[in-house]
């Protein structure tokens, strides 16, 4: 069987969802890990950030390795916009081959 390219909207749609379940996946975890929470959440949360959410967690990581010392809310921005592009990016060149 071919595998058919999704046109760009459906595309980007997705690539939308999934940043968004990425950093959600990513909250929740660090959320959970203040509150000590059950180790069967954090094998499925951080099986989800080392598969499908990977572009979005190799983009925190990143950002965290590089960050100057700038206030919170400018980090937050920038950890959003870049894991943003990056998964879209990957989603992209995914499909594209």
């Amino acid at each position: 069987m071919s595998r058919t390219r999704p046109t760009d909207r459906r595309g980007l749609i997705v690539a939308i969802l999934l940043w968004l379940v990425s950093v959600a996946a990513a909250i929740v975890a660090l959320g959970l890990g203040e509150l000590g929470a059950s180790k069967l959440a954090f094998v499925l949360l951080l099986g989800w950030l080392a598969t499908v959410g990977l572009p979005t967690s190799v983009a925190l990581v990143a950002l965290l390795w590089a960050w100057p010392g700038w206030p919170l809310w400018a980090f937050c921005a920038c950890a959003l916009v870049l894991s943003f592009v990056l998964q879209v990016l990957v989603l992209r060149w995914r499909w594209g081959r």
